[in-house]
This record gives C-alpha cells, sequence and structure tokens, in this order.
C-alpha cells in the first residue's frame, strides 16, 4: 500500500485512472533511453523531442521519425559496463544564441568505479540538429568509488545557475559516508555558474560557501541517488526522485528559494533508520533523529516497486485536473504517481493505467520528461517506444447487449484513445457468435427500439447512422475494429474535436431466441478531445 507520512500528507485520496497513449514507435534508436529536452522556445527544433541514450547518442525526433543522424554521439568516451552511460544532458537557457548543450555521462577511470563527467559541447554552424565534436570542453570530473549513483538529471534555474545532482557514488549502503560528508560533491545537488568562469563559478549565494569544510558547489545534500528530479519553472521548487536501496524509494520536496538541506541518507533511508556510520569522518551526521534531517514528502516500499524514476511538474492542457503535480513512476513496477503541495502539507495521489492502445504496454520506464506543449512523454527502455499521459476521456456505456444464439449478450468496449489528433478509434466486441458477420457504425444520439433479436441504441434522427467498419468474428466470437479518425467514413459523418459518437455493432445471430437472424452488441458513448 502507499506509504503516507501522517505529519506530511492526508489520507491518500481515491486513485485517478489515465491512460498511456502509444505516440510513436517502436524506435530501435530510442532503447535504452535515458532523459528527454525539448530546446527553449525560438531554438532550432523547439517543438522536436530530444532524447539521449546509454551508450552516448543524442537523437532528435521530428513528426514521428528519427533523424538518420543522430544530434550527437559521444560514444567514445562514455562507459557502459555496468549500470553506467550517458545520464542526462540540457541545453543553456540561451540556447538559440549560443548553441551550448550539457551532458553529464560516466567515463572508465581504469578502476572499480568510474569518473563522473560534466561537458560542454555547441550547436554545428552548419547544421542546427548536430553539435560540433570539436567544440567538446570538460567542465567537472568527479571520481566515484561505484558504477550506479551517479545521478541522472541537469537543470537550470531561475537566476540561470545549472543544478546537478550526483548520487553517492558507492557501491550499496555507502560505504564511504560521502553523502554525509559536505566537504565532497557527492551524495548531492550542486548549483554551479557555467557563465561566470572557466571551468565555472560558484554562485555567491550558495548556502555553503565560505563554510570550512563544505564543498561551495553543495546545493542541499544526504542524497543516495538523485535519478530524475525537476525544477518547477512556476515557483523555483524542486522535485527530487531518490532511488532507495533496500527499503524504501522517496520523493523530497525544496521549498522555493531553501538551500542547504540534508535529506539524511545514509542516516535515513525514507524515513527508516538505516544508521550508517562506519567510515564516517568526525562531525557529520549519524542520529537517526536529528532535527536536521529533512524527511521525505513521499515514500514508498518495495513492495510497490523496485526503482523511483522522476518525473517533470506538469504544465500541459489535456489533464487540467493535476496541473502542477509533480508526476514519477517506477522502473519495474510502472507505477504511475502524482504529489502536490497544499497548506496541509503533501497529498499524493495513485494513477492507475486502464487503457493502453492497440494492445501495446509500457515495458519498463528509466525516464520521463515533457514535450514542447507541456505533456508528460514515456520512452520505453526496452523498445523505444513513446507513450503520453493522457485522460481517461469520456467513455460511457449506453446500453447493453441482449442474448444471442450463444446464452450471451453481445460486450462493446472502447480500447483506442479518445484523442482525436492520435487517429486510433478502437472497439472490442466480446461474447458474438463464432464466425458472424459484424458491422460497426455510429450516431450522435442515444436511441432505444427493437432491432432483430438486439436493441438499437443509436438514434437514427437527426444525424444518420453511419457505418464504419465491419468484420468477421473469430472462433471465440471476438471482434476486433480498428478504424482511423481521419477515414473518409468518419470524416463524411461530421467527427471532429469536441464531438460524442454513440458506437454499436450489428452482427449476424441465426437462429436467436427471439427467431430473427441479426443481432447487435452493447453501445458506448465516446466524446472525443483534440
Amino acid at each position: 500500500m502507499l506509504v503516507a507520512l501522517p505529519f506530511l500528507a492526508a489520507l491518500a485520496p481515491a486513485p485517478q485512472s489515465l491512460s498511456l497513449e502509444r505516440i510513436s514507435g517502436p524506435h530501435p534508436e530510442l532503447v535504452q533511453a535515458t532523459d528527454l529536452r525539448v530546446p527553449p522556445a525560438g531554438s532550432p527544433g523547439d517543438r522536436d523531442l530530444f532524447f539521449s541514450t546509454r551508450d552516448g547518442r543524442i537523437v532528435v525526433l521530428q513528426g514521428g521519425t528519427v533523424r538518420s543522424t543522430p544530434f550527437v554521439d559521444i560514444g567514445v568516451v562514455v562507459e557502459t559496463s555496468g549500470d553506467v552511460g550517458l545520464r542526462a544532458f540540457q541545453f543553456h537557457p540561451d540556447y538559440a544564441a549560443n548553441g551550448q548543450v550539457y551532458v553529464w555521462y560516466d567515463a572508465n577511470n581504469g578502476t572499480a568505479g568510474v569518473d563522473g563527467v560534466l561537458a560542454r559541447l555547441e550547436r554545428s554552424s552548419t547544421d542546427p540538429f548536430q553539435l560540433d565534436l570539436s567544440t567538446y570542453i570538460e567542465l567537472m570530473r568527479v571520481p566515484q568509488a561505484g558504477r550506479s549513483h551517479g545521478g541522472g538529471t541537469l537543470e537550470f534555474d531561475a537566476s540561470g545557475m545549472l543544478v546537478m545532482g550526483i548520487g553517492d557514488g558507492q557501491p550499496g549502503g555507502d560505504p564511504g559516508c560521502t553523502a554525509q560528508d559536505p566537504s565532497n560533491v557527492l551524495g548531492a545537488m550542486l548549483r554551479i555558474d557555467v557563465d561566470g568562469g572557466f571551468p565555472y563559478a560558484i554562485p555567491p549565494d550558495n548556502p555553503f560557501v565560505g563554510v570550512p569544510g563544505h564543498a561551495p558547489e553543495i546545493l542541499h545534500f544526504g542524497l543516495r541517488h538523485p535519478w530524475k528530479w525537476d525544477i518547477d519553472e512556476v515557483d523555483g521548487s524542486m522535485w527530487i526522485a531518490d532511488v532507495g536501496q533496500a527499503v524504501a524509494e522517496e520523493i523530497d520536496y525544496v521549498p522555493p528559494g531553501a538551500m542547504g538541506l540534508n535529506f539524511g541518507w545514509s542516516v535515513l533511508e525514507g524515513t527508516d533508520c538505516f544508521a550508517h556510520s562506519s567510515g564516517c569522518p568526525g562531525g557529520v551526521e549519524t542520529d537517526c533523529a536529528s532535527p536536521a534531517l529533512t524527511p521525505p514528502a513521499f515514500e514508498y516500499g518495495h513492495g510497490l516497486g523496485c526503482s523511483v524514476t522522476g518525473g517533470a511538474v506538469y504544465r500541459g492542457s489535456l489533464m487540467p485536473e493535476v496541473f502542477g503535480r509533480y508526476f514519477f513512476t517506477d522502473f519495474c513496477s510502472k507505477r504511475i504517481w502524482s504529489i502536490e503541495r497544499g497548506s496541509g502539507g503533501f497529498t499524493t495521489y495513485e494513477h492507475p493505467i486502464v487503457r493502453y492502445p492497440n494492445g501495446a504496454i509500457l515495458t519498463l520506464a528509466a525516464t520521463c520528461g515533457l514535450d514542447a506543449d507541456g505533456e508528460l512523454i514515456l520512452p520505453d527502455f526496452v523498445d523505444g517506444e513513446l507513450y503520453r499521459l493522457a485522460p481517461m476521456g469520456a467513455v460511457e456505456p449506453v446500453c447493453d447487449g441482449m442474448p444471442n444464439r450463444t446464452g450471451n449478450p453481445a460486450l462493446l468496449s472502447f480500447t483506442g484513445s479518445t484523442s482525436y489528433a492520435a487517429s486510433d478509434v478502437r472497439l472490442r466486441v466480446d461474447q458474438a457468435p463464432p464466425l458472424s458477420l459484424s458491422v460497426l457504425f455510429y450516431g450522435f444520439d442515444e436511441g432505444s427500439q427493437p432491432l432483430g433479436n438486439g436493441v438499437l441504441c443509436v438514434a437514427p434522427n437527426p444525424g444518420p447512422l453511419v457505418r464504419v467498419d465491419y468484420r468477421l468474428s473469430d472462433a471465440q466470437g471476438v471482434i476486433q475494429y480498428d478504424v482511423e479518425s481521419d477515414d473518409d467514413a468518419f470524416l463524411f459523418g461530421g467527427v471532429t474535436v469536441g464531438t460524442t459518437c454513440v458506437f454499436q455493432s450489428w452482427y449476424r445471430d441465426v437462429s436467436g431466441p427471439l427467431g430473427f437472424d441479426t443481432n447487435t452488441s452493447g453501445a458506448v458513448s465516446v466524446r472525443f478531445r483534440p
């Protein structure tokens, strides 16, 4: 069950169901995607999706097609043996003018661990969809004893400072006690000024500037592996998904303007007392009850997943009821949650995914982010399919089917997307007579009049009944209807955004219970959104 911290969050509200619409793919070029970004408005490709992959490439998706030439390929310097690779990238806020892109990746250092490397490249002067490898400049190198906890997000804050999260850099258990040691940059959120000097400058308002024994780059610390996180573009708050070890996955919250927070690892794992102290230098925090430790906004146990995958604060238009919430998922279970902070604390919502179009399903979720419209996109880590989180839409049953010669009513269900732009109108009939001819039709109003052995639930007036597809049921009495919303029949019927259609299936029912040779399924009403 969900873990709601009683001193921070109200009881978990009822689940809010959503759908995952497959919008593109599968794309072999996007297998093992680790990050996705959209360039700042006014830049080349500001409506396209850019993806990094673990092997060191950044590729561009334009209109559902991956460009044949990568945006950049730095695979020659990226280590991929183990749980490492190209972790993240980000466009400079002034990318339209300066063409600068920052990358965070793992490099071989000849040991059992790796070096985390922050580097910068610039856009090609001849091709706006390629970076110029000759402009590569290394800005930071962070040695790590392990090959897992290197973090995975780069963000610019409202003041133009680059914020990056680095994990503890250790094997399991943080044996070096790095996350509680403020003298190094491991296990911390860092904030640097990439425009103020070379390789970078320290922002003078960072919390530990001038504090003896503290690395001045640190913004917050006490983190195990901040894999994916986000800065809210509206208020500047920060939501951090920190991957746990054996007990809990957690979401940490930073209020607008707050600095210098300690999120507890490896003293705490979530709210569980991990109590790590072996190898810790003198003076670091080791007390599980210390008021200096900031508890998570939300945590969940490993019965609900294995590794939290952070996401983004939703700023799209498809789901106004969840506007402003931070969305996150889990790499293994693919459970999806959102969280918001109100006057009474934090509220976390679970979002069961009850509809995948075409029988598609998200295999593993390693990252998620926003497209140019602020909609949430999840790439499948295994096959490169792209999914968009969307509302269920207005799909309601209108009437029930009547029994047919098998003794069962034919059941009609809507399995496609209610997005008109997705052009993915799919319906399924179960319990029809085997190997029977059927026709799918629709109208704009509900009705109720006898038709054969069934009931016509679509009113023919004032609009016509439109036949959009016909099929033969299979040996199990299942009928699949696949209709593109730009089919001539569909357009002829006058369907557009905002239209409500009532769908029903007519089928042959020879020797039916009332003596007629036809019958009808139940019906569903569908309202189409953009």
